[in-house]
């Protein structure tokens, strides 16, 4: 992959599900692959069949438009490199050997979900101690107050936590997940 591809232009390029299919199909493969045996792997993958059970026209429909538009598209990019004369396609020579992506967490799902929990434990825990179940029945209220507090702070503290930490995950990985 060329060293000044922007983000946006690779995820525009690999936003089409045959593009991704044919990058993973390469990556997984050694990286070399004729595009015919590709065209009939990637038709198996979109129709839901085994290789062996791909007919002409789906295999023809996906080697016609690797063939004519994504191959080139990818190939300017630098993500392979293709063949036209030998109908070979290879990744391409430049490319990183792992493309990261960093994931930032959902602030507002995150706090719905911690508030959401600690009001869920509260209840429990001051129902508990109202109909004296064992355990909390016993405590007097300022000690079951202090604990759903130390709760609270801790609940926050993870929170904070997760705020501050950027996830990698591996482009690859993220764009498989989408073709699930």
């Amino acid at each position: 992959m060329e060293a000044g591809l922007d983000p946006n232009d690779l995820l525009e390029i690999l936003s089409n599900r045959r593009r991704r299919f044919l990058w993973r199909l390469l990556r997984r493969e050694s990286g070399e692959l004729e595009l015919n045996e590709a065209s009939r792997r990637i038709a198996a993958w979109e129709n839901g069949v085994d290789p062996e059970d791909v007919d002409y026209d789906q295999r023809k429909s996906v080697y016609n438009s690797l063939r004519q538009f994504h191959c080139r598209k990818m190939d300017e990019a630098g993500l392979i490199e293709f063949d036209k004369r030998e109908s070979v396609v290879s990744l391409g020579p430049e490319r990183p050997e792992e493309l990261k992506i960093t994931v930032e967490p959902d602030a507002e799902n995150a706090l719905e979900r911690i508030l959401g929990a600690l009001g869920v434990a509260s209840a429990i825990v001051l129902g508990a101690w109202g109909l004296g179940l064992p355990v909390f029945g016993s405590l007097p209220l300022t000690a079951v107050l202090l604990s759903l507090g130390m709760g609270a702070a801790a609940a926050v503290f993870v929170y904070s936590l997760v705020m501050r930490t950027e996830f990698q995950l591996s482009l690859a990985d993220a764009l498989s997940r989408v073709d699930s």
